[in-house]
């Protein structure tokens, strides 16, 4: 099979309409896909495994360095649904980057088994996203935690998705290597052994940070959700909660077990409410800087975690 050689020329082509359609959350949600931009996160996807449903190409990604292996790698092996070439003003359309390099794929979302990732006996680390609403910040959080050699991510609603086009771009390939779990889908996984899942605490409601998401659609908080806590609790993993305020800091909190990090808005943090049992702790500031951005922070303390957990430095 090869790929289709009739040029698309048009905006309204029904698979560029699909495909402009999974610029939106709730979109991909539904379908279980996702876009991918750029010869690099493409390349990254496909050795790691991924799913391709259909593509789109133009000859801006043969000037792109790795773009022409690649398009050769995809014409030998093309999407299932068509890996069609298209007029620069379509992929203008298509893409997401005010400068495409000529690639967008459409990708089956990764699909990890919750179970798999929290049930781990031997230390782990996971990294919690609560209400982190940057992409960029999201997807940088991913790749730290796929550098670090984390078990997982899991994140809950008022996060940006993971699967949008600029915090897939920031993690590099990262979310195709480690699981990315929705907090839902973890608590529904275990929905048996927590019970009723109707009683749960109170929770604050989260906070708009302000920073700029990838598109309007951010999920609402759900009551099972809010569960993430307890689950975590009930299979043994200590929960941290980075926290400015703390007098702990991060070197001395025992990271070397079943440990989940919990990471929120630079602004305000995650919801206090929802995780008041967890230990707090902080990363020194030893210069003037106020903080650290939530990605960088989460960098830190995940190669704290790895240090601790390898018995590196003893």
């Amino acid at each position: 099979m090869t790929a289709d050689k009739t040029m698309i020329t048009a905006t309204s082509n029904p698979h560029v309409k699909y495909a402009r359609r999974l610029h939106r959350r709730r979109m991909r949600e539904k379908e279980g896909r996702c876009l991918l931009e750029g010869v690099r996160l493409v390349a990254d996807a496909a050795g790691a495994g991924a799913s391709f449903v259909l593509g789109f190409w133009e000859e801006t990604m043969l000037r792109v360095p790795g773009g022409e292996a690649l398009l050769g790698r995809l014409m030998e092996g093309p999407p299932l649904g068509g890996f069609f070439e298209v007029h620069p003003h379509v992929m203008a359309e298509l893409a997401d980057t005010e400068a495409p390099q000529g690639i967008v794929v459409v990708a089956q979302r990764p699909a990890p088994n919750p179970r798999s990732l929290l049930g781990e006996a031997a230390p782990a680390t996971l990294a919690i996203l609560d209400n982190v609403r940057d992409p960029g910040n999201v997807g940088t959080v991913i790749r730290s935690a796929d550098a670090s050699g984390a078990a997982g991510v899991i994140f809950l609603p008022g996060t940006a998705d993971p699967f949008g086009s600029k915090a897939l771009r920031a993690s590099m390939g990262s979310t195709f290597h480690i699981p990315v779990v929705a907090a839902e889908q973890a608590v529904l996984a275990y929905k048996s052994e927590l019970g009723d899942l109707g009683r749960r605490s109170e929770r604050a409601e989260p906070a708009d940070d302000g920073a700029a998401g990838d598109d309007e659609d951010y999920l609402p908080r759900t009551e099972t959700a809010a569960h993430l806590p307890r689950l975590l609790a009930q299979l043994g993993y200590r929960v941290f909660v980075a926290d400015a305020s703390a007098e702990a800091s991060h070197w001395e909190a025992p990271l070397g077990g079943k440990v989940a990090i919990v990471l929120g808005s630079e602004a305000e943090g995650p919801d206090p409410v929802l995780w008041a049992g967890a230990d707090r702790i902080s990363i020194p500031m030893l210069g003037p800087a106020e903080s650290l951005n939530v990605a960088m922070a989460a960098a830190v303390l995940l190669y704290e975690a790895a240090r601790a957990r390898e018995g590196w430095g003893r």
